[in-house]
């Protein structure tokens, strides 16, 4: 169906292939899900909400933790390895 799809221009389709699993009431063994009560889901939810929730919006949020300590700044913006090879890669050219 896939393939058929590609060459028949209608679009990229996307599946995924799970074993079966029988079990009544429980997740499946790869997911990173459990099964909970609607109770326990509703603390859940109002605790996330409650840690969401601050006074002074985001900039009050930021200024409670913030130690006052200067942080360097980066002379690049990209830092991986792929980033540190091109620019050795441009220094020796140049």
């Amino acid at each position: 169906m896939i393939y058929g799809a590609i060459l028949r221009d209608e679009g990229y389709i996307s599946a995924a292939v799970l074993a079966r699993f029988d079990a009544i009431g429980g997740t499946f063994p790869r997911l990173p899900f459990e099964p909970i009560s609607k109770e326990r889901y509703e603390e859940e939810l109002y605790a996330v909400q409650a840690r969401r929730a601050a006074d002074g919006g985001f900039h009050e949020a930021l200024l409670a933790r913030d130690d006052g300590r200067e942080l360097e700044q980066s002379s690049s913006a990209c830092s991986n390895a792929a980033c540190v090879a091109a620019a050795d890669k441009a220094e020796a050219r140049g």
